[in-house]
């Protein structure tokens, strides 16, 4: 018996440090051995939740990431369309400056 048990819970270890976390202790046990084997499922249990949760936190915050490029990207283009047109306005202005000044000086000839 204790062989056995030494043998799977052995297994059950190696297996989870492979990285299997569906790896279980199976065999119905009595005693110590089955407060161990109680223990080392819950802790796989546990290992397989949390590896869940850092995945399902990981692809969030990629989409999140994903998200904020976006708008990163979005508010670059704003902005350049934003400076192309205030681009525009200052050569509006300067030329309607320009067309006052000219006016200006041809009011003052004229008079």
């Amino acid at each position: 018996m204790v062989d056995g048990a030494t043998s799977e819970f052995s297994e059950a270890l190696q297996a989870i440090a492979a990285g299997d976390l569906t790896h279980r202790v199976d065999t119905a046990y009595r005693g110590r051995f089955a407060d161990l084997k109680g223990a080392i499922n819950a802790a796989v249990d546990r290992l397989s939740s949390t590896v869940k949760t850092i995945q399902l936190t990981s692809a969030d915050v990629g989409l999140a990431a994903r998200e904020i490029n976006m708008g990163a990207d979005d508010l670059s283009k704003r902005t350049e369309d934003q400076a192309s047109s205030l681009e525009e306005t200052a050569a509006t202005t300067e030329e309607l400056a320009a067309s006052v000044k000219a006016t200006a000086q041809a009011s003052r000839q004229a008079a």
